[in-house]
């Protein structure tokens, strides 16, 4: 009976261990998303307390918080909520050439970071230009976009507006270093923003300021503080990361909340934020020429933009990581001898040694036979000259 006792005493035990391990990782994974975090201490409660702070920096980035509780170290439920109090100008969009539907264009505009469209990558061009068309004259001086998962960020981007039948250039061809680009205030109603890409590309949010509207948007969040607890939450992620699933709408039912204020001395960059690399190079994606093939070495040996390894120089459709025969035309991938070299770059000798394994060894073994019995018949024929030899020197 004891040792029934121990033994499930000593399940018990690694069961704990492995969830809290398990938990800690998720825990500095989820931690590591995010650039910044503010800082929430000294809350000054006697008891368990609905807190409401106003933090307006979310406004520019995407609205994907993580609430910790540093005191007991996990994570806290929280409500955010977004408070607009005019209404933006209407803005419409359309391929420049028409290639991409409108309602699929519209996904980039729907304030859904789950949505995206994706524009392919082309043998000819690769690059996209939108109209954006305002229902008034738009006054702007700044653009933001915001990439799917797996997306390389483009390397150039163009903007000009329609002033009459010309169109007049804002921004220069310039390479892209930030998803925020700024620009000299302009107004137009018609706008023209081209993308250069050598990747595919999925854009989950384009933005185009409107600073000639009366916008006021805020940004609350709401949670349940303890006394003598501190708090971090996490904000601004590199990419959508989707729901962390802590979220408590319960709260904005609170009629009696504590108001905090928060200063710029609470909010400081996260040392543990780690750039997004799902193929585990080493390079982020955001910079990667191979977002999901793992080439640390990014080469890149006709500087298309995308790396060798998912490349495809022979234009089979198959890219080189793939491919067995990376610079010759083989799209059925034929590979008799099942050695990894297609067909098509492995000669038909050398096809048919690999096919039969064996027959190299055969061949060998013949000529070793051939060897042995050549070498004594030379022997055995030379034996009687050399014993009458000897009979005649004696």
């Amino acid at each position: 009976m004891n040792l029934l006792q121990n033994n499930h005493r000593l399940i018990l035990i690694l069961l704990l261990i492995f969830f809290s391990t398990v938990y800690g990782q998720n825990y500095d994974n989820l931690i590591s998303k995010f650039r910044h975090y503010l800082d929430i201490k000294n809350i000054p409660l006697s008891q368990p307390k609905v807190v409401e702070l106003k933090f307006n920096e979310l406004k520019n980035v995407i609205n994907v918080i993580l609430l910790i509780d540093e005191t007991e170290k996990k994570l806290e439920p929280y409500y955010l909520n977004q408070v607009s109090t005019v209404q933006e100008i209407p803005l419409t969009v359309e391929e420049y050439n028409n290639q991409t539907p409108k309602e699929e264009l519209q996904k980039a505009f729907d304030k859904n970071y789950e949505t995206f469209v994706e524009f392919p990558v082309s043998k000819v061009n690769n690059s996209v230009t939108l109209k954006i068309s305002a229902a008034q004259p738009l006054e702007s001086s700044g653009i933001s976009f915001y990439l799917d998962r797996f997306t390389k960020m483009p390397e150039f981007i163009e903007i000009k507006v329609i002033e009459g039948q010309q169109e007049k250039i804002v921004l220069a061809k310039e390479a892209i270093n930030d998803n925020t680009i700024n620009f000299p205030l302009t107004k137009s109603n018609q706008w023209l923003i081209t993308f250069f890409f050598s990747q595919p590309l999925r854009i989950t949010e384009l933005i185009l300021q409107q600073n000639n509207v009366l916008q006021t948007t805020d940004y609350f969040i709401r949670f349940l503080a303890k006394p003598g607890h501190n708090y971090k939450l996490y904000y601004n992620p590199e990419i959508y990361i989707g729901n962390t699933g802590y979220i408590n709408a319960n709260l904005i039912n609170e009629k009696n909340v504590y108001s905090l204020n928060i200063t710029p001395e609470n909010i400081h960059s996260n040392s543990q934020f780690k750039p997004n690399d799902d193929d585990k190079d080493g390079i982020p994606d955001i910079k990667d020429n191979c977002v999901n093939i793992y080439n640390p070495d990014q080469k890149d040996l006709n500087n298309n933009g995308r790396g060798d390894a998912c490349d495809d120089d022979d234009y089979d459709n198959v890219i080189n990581a793939f491919d067995n025969c990376p610079l010759n035309y083989n799209p059925d991938q034929t590979d008799d001898d099942e050695d990894k070299l297609g067909n098509a770059c492995d000669n038909e000798e050398s096809r048919f040694t690999e096919k039969y394994k064996s027959l190299p060894w055969i061949m060998i073994t013949i000529a070793f036979i051939v060897i042995i019995f050549l070498s004594y018949k030379l022997i055995t024929a030379r034996s009687p000259a050399t014993k009458n030899n000897n009979d005649q020197e004696n």
